[in-house]
């Protein structure tokens, strides 16, 4: 068995962080992508990476990014709707010849 001081020792060493901060910044991660994939609210977001609490992790989440989780999540969304927005324009060009020549 190895004693949790060397354990904690040994990986902040390798990883340049503690266990505790590389799992928070793994769910975070998580939280991120999570944010810009799905259409999930704030909270279930919270949920499925861990965090039970909402304000909590809206804290944590604004520490660690720099931003105001409510402002990220709308952008991600304005992102992503602008995106479905494109691709229906680029659609639509594509099955009636606009701008190809047809």
């Amino acid at each position: 068995d190895v004693p949790a001081s060397t354990l904690k020792r040994c990986f902040k060493g390798v990883y340049g962080v503690t266990i505790h901060q590389f799992i928070k910044e793994c769910r975070l991660n998580e939280a991120k992508r999570l944010l810009h994939e799905t259409d999930e609210s704030i909270l279930q977001i919270a949920n499925a990476v861990g965090y039970e609490n909402g304000s909590k992790f809206t804290s944590t989440f604004k520490d660690f990014v720099g931003t105001i989780l409510r402002e990220a999540h709308r952008q991600e969304r304005r992102i992503s709707r602008d995106e479905e927005a494109l691709d229906l324009v680029s659609a639509v060009k594509l099955c009636t010849g606009i701008g190809h020549g047809i």
